[in-house]
């Protein structure tokens, strides 16, 4: 009897597979598409600046994605006070204002839009936020774990040893505010090379810059004491290296190479909580790669809407923003990283085809941002 058993449970086993292949059956998502919809991109900040509307097309789920400008509309950006500023049209679908706008905390303002084809659009109106600073940048050496697939499909975990950056904002006590944050870098490094008696030193240089939406809430907790906006990236230090280099662009043969410093840059815009919500779908739309826990797809409409024709789709967001910044330098020659210091300017790198020296000498020559 107790033979029969153990066979019956073999078959079965064996079974299952075939049971649960059987029942295996696609799933096509109904998506509902509105190709040819208004597209706004706009942020208006508390800089006293001239303020950008980009105005493009949608495309059809299945078709190649591409970027149709809006031309000819006629864009303005006003306030509940009645203030009025009219744009021009720069380049294909994107509009400047013709005068600087300068805002005030607590005043609404919005984006009027006139097609060439007269359909009238508007978004809703943004509050201006309290002008909030960046109180500190922390840096901490970490280490970063990703996981990748060989050619067999089996998962890899590679280690990646680097820099992990938070943010403390100062925030006023009582405000329901988001962030979006943006950054770019300046990386000094240093080549040494040699032929025969002669030697070369290259001072060098890359630059590089965020290309991933960094989107926060701000909730304020006094029983909460770790960062506020811990680990808002990541840099790995195979980032921070001057590898790959084109020996060919290089006199002799090259002895040493390494990094030495960088320039770090963070650009802090505070906006609305509704704003922050609306980015935050779009990260995680963005950043989606197909796995289990991803988020699920979802419509990010936005606060763009038609006046003429309410059933007229249109995406996108005008935000409002205070913006902030602050700048730091960092040694590099050793990790981990030392001698992180607060400056006043990101310093302008030359832009040239060979990034080392300056002038026509590309050797020996240090510029003044290098260090």
């Amino acid at each position: 009897m107790q033979l029969k058993m153990k066979k019956y449970l073999i078959y079965t086993i064996l079974a299952l597979p075939v049971i649960l292949a059987n029942c295996e059956d696609y799933y096509e998502p109904e998506i509902e598409q509105y190709p040819n919809a208004l597209v706004v991109e706009g942020i208006l900040t508390d800089q006293g600046e001239h303020a950008q509307v980009k105005l493009t097309r949608s495309a059809g789920f299945n078709e190649h994605s591409y970027f149709a400008s809006e031309q000819g509309a006629k864009v303005t950006i006003e306030s509940l006070s009645n203030e009025k500023w009219g744009t021009t049209e720069i380049r294909n679908g994107l509009y400047e204002t013709n005068s600087p706008v300068n805002t005030r905390e607590g005043e609404h303002y919005f984006v009027k839009i006139v097609t060439a084809d007269g359909e009238e659009y508007r978004s809703e109106v943004e509050k201006m936020v309290p002008h909030t600073t960046i109180d500190s940048i922390y840096l901490t050496d970490s280490l970063f774990k990703d996981v990748q697939y060989n050619y067999w499909g089996e998962p890899v975990v590679r280690n990646f040893e680097g820099i992990n950056f938070s943010i403390i904002p100062s925030v006023k006590p009582g405000s329901k505010v988001g962030f979006l944050y943006k950054w770019n870098a300046l990386l000094n490094y240093y080549i040494y090379s040699t032929e025969m008696a002669a030697t070369f030193s290259y001072y060098c240089w890359k630059e590089f810059r965020s290309n991933l939406i960094y989107v926060y809430d701000y909730g304020q907790d006094d029983r909460i004491k770790e960062l506020p906006m811990g680990d808002l990236h990541f840099l790995s230090y195979y980032t921070l290296s001057p590898e790959p280099i084109d020996t060919s662009l290089y006199e002799g043969t090259i002895s040493l190479a390494y990094s030495t410093s960088f320039y770090y840059h963070l650009k802090q815009y505070t906006i609305t909580e509704k704003g922050a919500g609306f980015w935050r779908s779009v990260k995680n739309q963005t950043e989606a790669s197909g796995k289990l826990f991803d988020p699920i797809e979802e419509q990010i409409i936005g606060n763009i809407y038609c006046v003429t024709d309410s059933s007229k789709v249109a995406f996108g967001y005008f935000n409002t923003a205070s913006f902030s910044d602050r700048v730091i330098k960092v040694t590099l020659v050793t990790e981990p990283f030392s001698g992180v210091r607060t400056i006043d300017v990101m310093p302008d790198a030359p832009n040239q085809d060979f990034n080392c020296g300056v002038g026509e000498d590309y050797y020996n020559v240090k510029p003044d941002f290098w260090f």
